[in-house]
């Protein structure tokens, strides 16, 4: 079962990873289990929310990842439902600098498909943007709950990839130590490519100059790309995931990383015999 949350206690993932700003609001994990599923609709099948859920932590938990927290929030009079997981991590092999985020959704309104979204710069909000490294979809037609966790398994499985290409861009980072000249070349490469505006440039060094947090002293990739993250909360959401893909591609050459994302091959995830499989797969 997904950790209790009280109505009226401060949501913590969706404040970091999400934004309910149209109407969705933090809920419990019973208040959505006592959420009504409507019947078929002709090809129309949509499916219990905590059906998702509980794909997701089942699958999760034999690839062997725990859940450290849970929030849910429904909208639409319980028609449309976001969920946030913060995966537990093992700060002794790296895991512990990165938030592993898996974002969930599903709807019963044909307003979008039952989805799954993860990796460590995961997005879900009310006004249905849904972004991550992994990004799986199935729409609500014939044999969903027989394809869902068939999906859920093959999405879980390729989250390794992408958590350990994140954990090695990290140590690659903080072992790559920076001049002066160094990081003025590398945030002009950034202005000039469209990642960051011109307005963005001081604010950028300043923070990296005398960063807020004490982690972030050493002269290094990482504290940059930390002092990009910090004055880059301030970007709208629909943009800030390609910023930070962009920023951490000049990085990447920087510090001759040569990280690509992990793709989940969309001919490997079609479900045999299912013409309905309407499978969506995408990665950044």
């Amino acid at each position: 079962m997904a950790q209790a949350i009280e109505k009226d206690s401060k949501s913590v993932l969706f404040s970091q990873n999400g934004m309910l700003h149209c109407g969705a609001e933090i809920c419990t994990e019973e208040d959505v289990r006592k959420s009504k599923t409507p019947p078929p609709d002709g090809r129309f099948c949509p499916v219990d929310h905590m059906d998702v859920s509980d794909c997701a932590r089942e699958h999760l938990a034999i690839g062997g990842y725990g859940v450290k927290q849970q929030e849910h929030s429904l909208s639409h009079n319980g028609q449309r439902w976001f969920s946030l997981l913060e995966l537990a991590t093992n700060k002794d092999d790296g895991g512990g600098e990165l938030s592993r985020i898996v974002g969930l959704r599903n709807s019963h309104d044909k307003s979008f498909r039952a989805q799954v979204v993860t990796g460590t710069g995961v997005f879900v909000c009310d006004n249905l943007s849904f972004t991550g490294e992994i990004n799986v979809g199935r729409k609500h037609t014939t044999h969903i709950l027989r394809d869902m966790p068939i999906l859920m398994g093959k999405t879980v499985s390729a989250m390794a990839g992408v958590f350990k290409d994140s954990e090695q861009r990290v140590e690659a980072y903080k072992e790559r130590e920076l001049s002066r000249e160094e990081v003025h070349d590398i945030v002009c490469l950034a202005m000039g490519q469209g990642f960051i505006t011109s307005g963005k440039i001081k604010p950028i060094l300043a923070e990296y100059s005398q960063p807020r947090h004490e982690e972030f002293s050493p002269r290094t990739a990482w504290s940059l790309s930390n002092a990009f993250t910090e004055i880059g909360k301030a970007w709208p959401l629909h943009t800030l995931q390609a910023r930070s893909m962009g920023m951490n591609g000049i990085l990447d050459a920087h510090c001759g990383l040569d990280i690509r994302p992990a793709v989940l091959d969309a001919e490997d995830l079609v479900i045999t015999d299912d013409e309905d499989a309407n499978l969506i797969v995408t990665t950044s």
